[in-house]
């Protein structure tokens, strides 16, 4: 684990997150098995399948588009983004947030000085978010239905 901490990606995560992540996300590296010069590290607890399942879906970042539409126009739909552009780029946030997009969101949120990453680096702060979202507490809310 301190050497998850010390590697860049992983440096901002919230502790408790980063506790979970050891404990349920990785596994002993195959290697660490082998008796002579076993290799101590560790490998994601996903098949390699699995991990690059993900990259190879060329339409995983537009498939959601239609369905955010379809959510927005049936029931309140509160958007937390990223306040800095680390992997989605700005030029995605402003396209959804544009109303010729086609939806009108409850409430939208930025969480300044966090990347997409929101739930690993913010916990606590994306709690507050979501409570205050649903209880309709947000300045930027309208009157939930939920």
């Amino acid at each position: 684990m301190i050497a998850l901490r010390g590697r860049k990606r992983t440096a901002k995560w919230d502790p408790r997150i980063l506790d979970l992540f050891v404990k349920y996300a990785v596994v002993p590296h195959p290697g660490s098995y082998e008796k002579e010069t076993p290799y101590l590290g560790v490998t994601l607890a996903c098949t390699r399948d699995q991990e690059a399942a993900m990259y190879r879906d060329a339409d995983g970042p537009i498939k959601p588009v239609e369905d955010l539409k379809k959510a927005c126009a049936a029931i309140p739909v509160h958007m937390v983004l990223a306040g800095v552009n680390d992997f989605i780029p700005a030029r995605v946030h402003a396209a959804i947030l544009d109303p010729k997009y086609g939806c009108v969101y409850a409430s939208v949120c930025k969480v300044k000085g966090i990347g997409h990453l929101i739930p690993q680096e913010a916990p606590d702060q994306l709690a507050v978010i979501i409570y205050e979202a649903l209880s309709g507490n947000s300045s930027t809310s309208a009157k939930s239905k939920l």
